[in-house]
């Protein structure tokens, strides 16, 4: 076997790993859980949510520039219904069992997304999210 890629490669992923990008030229699977986490616990409250085990299935990059991508992920309740309803009120206990159905703290659901990016300055930006299954 030749060593003489080696040094390429490791500069090749290296730079992938830097630069927060995959292989598609979309953000990093990593970068698309932290950002969907944030988005969702902006818009429930607090720490509801974990993102895990994230895999994006397909993924491309639009004539607008934008970047769509295709991903399932398991989502880790930190709260239970119950606590977020206690906390923050019926309507948004309401929004997340109509989303969810009954969770409890722990529990983890398996979802299919569709994510669409936009490209800034700070790399790219979640700017929606499609549907949760």
């Amino acid at each position: 076997m030749k060593l003489r890629h080696i040094p390429a490669l490791l500069t090749l992923t290296i730079g992938l790993a830097l630069g927060g990008c995959s292989g598609h030229g979309g953000p990093s699977d990593a970068r698309m859980a932290q950002q969907i986490a944030q988005q969702f616990n902006k818009e429930f409250g607090g720490n509801l949510v974990q993102v895990l085990n994230l895999k994006e299935s397909q993924g491309h990059i639009t004539a607008k520039g934008h970047y769509i991508a295709l991903v399932h992920f398991d989502m880790k309740f930190t709260k239970s219904l119950a606590e977020v309803k206690k906390q923050d009120g019926d309507e948004q206990a309401m929004e997340l069992r109509v989303l969810f159905d009954k969770f409890h703290a722990g529990d983890t659901k398996s979802i299919t997304d569709e994510l669409l990016f936009q490209k800034t300055d700070k790399g790219w930006v979640l700017i929606n999210s499609r549907q949760r299954k």
